[in-house]
């Protein structure tokens, strides 16, 4: 998820979707007066990293809030201390932007830029339905530039997937499509980890109809209303809305979302090539730049997609869609009974 300017910090933190969100689950920049508020604490927060993390050209200089590490099980996280999160870290932008081509991603936000200060925040974001989010990069000084990264804590101590997520929103920046953000995020997730944080998601993830099976079985046992029908979501892909359209649902409503937003995107790279779905994504303004892949626009592409879907379906019968991540949430269950 990404977080744009104007928008302000929500006290504490926030987060991103994924899809499913990864949901893996983004959008908005911090004011000026937020930034000056993180400069005035810039003397409680560790800043261990300084100085000696280049990474693509740019310093990265990670801090962190007073005792945010102490308070953190690590039992089951892919990290187990602060020294293999920044190597954890590293490694993600640099797999990041030899995947996308945006080696010089700073310069938009700064030509002049030789540092970043990121603010890494692992706290409780369940209250949003998310599992994180990443600020638009601002400048920090003539030469810098300051973000802030929020991951969910239970899903940091799950080993779920998400910074990879969030800092593909760092890298790439916003288009004009929503799903474009989150699927390309999704699909750098899982290039980078093998795996999605969602709770429906399958590898590939393509078995849609199964997904929304197992979506609305799971709403229908929470007692919810009011399901998500494939139709619905399904027209929303891909299309030229820059808002993120499913803020007020559940949260594997928000997994949804995630999941069909990286099958269109995955589909996208397979088919078109990842430079020039980095052209339309970079350079594109609306659905009309679907042109760029395909005679026909937008529409052409999205029913290459959804014929591709359908051979999918007829071809694969997935069974175990949800095995690995039922050992997941059972590692969440036990985290929150200690």
């Amino acid at each position: 998820m990404i977080k744009r300017a104007g928008a302000g910090i929500l006290s504490g933190v926030i987060l991103a979707a994924a899809l499913s969100c990864s949901l893996s689950g983004c959008n908005t920049v911090q004011n000026q007066t937020e930034h000056q508020t993180e400069q005035k604490t810039e003397q409680e927060v560790s800043q261990a990293a300084q100085g000696e993390n280049q990474v693509s050209g740019i310093e990265f200089r990670l801090q962190y809030p007073q005792a945010m590490w102490q308070g953190l099980n690590l039992t089951y996280a892919d990290y187990g201390n602060e020294e293999e999160f920044e190597r954890k870290f590293h490694n993600a932008v640099q797999k990041i932007t030899g995947l996308t081509g945006n080696a010089d991603w700073y310069t938009k936000y700064n030509p002049k830029a030789v540092y970043i200060r990121v603010l890494i925040k692992i706290a409780d974001m369940s209250y949003r339905s998310i599992g994180g989010q990443c600020d638009l990069p601002i400048v920090d000084a003539a030469d810098g530039l300051f973000t802030t990264v929020y991951m969910d804590k239970d899903m940091q101590e799950a080993g779920q997937p998400t910074l990879e997520h969030e800092l593909t929103h760092m890298i790439c920046g916003e288009t004009f499509s929503n799903s474009l953000m989150d699927g390309l995020a999704e699909y750098c997730e899982r290039q980078v980890t093998g795996k999605s944080n969602s709770t429906f998601s399958v590898y590939p993830a393509d078995d849609l109809l199964k997904v929304i099976e197992k979506y609305n079985a799971a709403e229908e046992e929470a007692g919810v209303t009011g399901k998500i029908s494939l139709e619905e979501i399904m027209d929303k892909i891909g299309a030229g809305e820059k808002e993120y359209p499913y803020k007020d649902v559940s949260k594997e409503a928000n997994h949804l979302w995630y999941i069909y937003s990286e099958s269109f995107v995955t589909w996208l790279i397979n088919t078109y090539g990842m430079e020039k779905v980095m052209d339309l994504y970079n350079n594109g303004q609306s659905e009309e730049d679907y042109e760029k892949l395909e005679t026909g626009g937008y529409a052409a592409v999205k029913e290459k997609w959804k014929t591709y879907l359908s051979e999918y379906e007829q071809q694969n019968s997935t069974e175990d869609i949800l095995a690995e991540q039922e050992v997941i949430a059972q590692q969440i269950k036990e985290i929150k009974l200690r």
